[in-house]
């Protein structure tokens, strides 16, 4: 029988990362756009079998199928995908530092705020519309592209999954709250894949569509996509 997630958290938990997120995002202080803890990606072959196999952190970044973008428009492959980095899902003219001074974040005390405190409830609210309503790149419209990530099951049964969120790096949307709209793709594939674990990055390969946001309680997706294929990193 197939389920569908949902997942609560802390109100406080997700202001305070949303917070470190929204810093990250806005390249302030040379994080990752990424990773909000201003990691690096790995590749699988610079791994040890102990570092390969382990749980990886909450904010480990999805590793990489090529070196990192230089520039944001490349040739599809030979199988006609563009090999794509988180990256250049991220208009170039765009950043979150003008939202983020608005909320005037540095005359909180944001660890000692109580989850049912008024003020800790309204910061979640405009920080979680915030992420929800950042602009998609709209020049990858009907894109076909390969990129990697971790998925957030939505849909599957048992450890096959048919509809999911995916995320630049591990945890997001379950340990922490869900990324920008423009970091996260809403992925249908209609014969489901078998997900061993959370820990395993996917690649996804298929046609971008950036027409609409769309809605899932585990966060807004800024793309969408019918995958024509999900495979294990």
């Amino acid at each position: 029988m197939r389920v569908f997630a949902s997942v609560t958290a802390s109100r406080l938990t997700m202001i305070l990362l949303s917070t470190l997120l929204l810093a990250a995002c806005s390249g302030d202080d040379g994080a990752s756009a990424t990773d909000p803890t201003g990691g690096t990606a790995t590749s699988p072959d610079e791994l040890s079998d102990d570092e390969l196999f382990a749980e990886p952190e909450v904010g480990t970044e999805a590793p990489q199928i090529d070196s990192p973008v230089t520039e944001r428009s490349r040739a599809a492959g030979a199988d006609g995908y563009v090999e794509m980095d988180w990256g250049e899902l991220v208009p170039s003219d765009f950043s979150l530092a003008p939202q983020v001074q608005e909320l005037d974040l540095q005359n909180y005390n944001i660890a000692e705020l109580d989850d049912n405190d008024p003020e800790a409830q309204r910061l979640y609210a405009e920080l979680k519309a915030i992420l929800a309503d950042v602009p998609s790149s709209q020049e990858l419209q009907g894109v076909k592209a390969r990129l990697p990530g971790f998925a957030v099951p939505i849909e599957f049964d048992g450890n096959r999954v048919y509809s999911f969120l995916l995320v630049p790096y591990f945890g997001a949307c379950i340990h922490t709250p869900p990324p920008p709209a423009n970091q996260m793709v809403y992925v249908e594939y209609e014969t489901g894949f078998e997900l061993p674990s959370l820990y395993e990055p996917v690649i996804i390969e298929g046609a971008f569509e950036v027409a609409t946001h769309v809605e899932d309680g585990l966060g807004t997706a800024g793309y969408s996509m019918r995958a024509d294929r999900v495979t294990l990193y």
